[in-house]
């Protein structure tokens, strides 16, 4: 696993985490997967994830 591709991946996934939440969404979970990396990253928090 190459450390600089997961920092991309990760640097990705933040990304589009703070995109979808400038478009209106309260809560969710992003995973993005390549052959050498993963990233994970949940957004929002318990309360609005309840109401999803």
């Amino acid at each position: 696993m190459d450390f600089k591709e997961v920092k991309k991946v990760q640097g990705q996934a933040k990304e589009i985490a703070k995109l979808l939440k400038k478009s209106g969404y309260r809560a969710g979970l992003i995973a993005l997967g390549t052959d050498d990396a993963i990233a994970v990253n949940p957004f929002g928090n318990r309360k609005d994830t309840v109401h999803i």
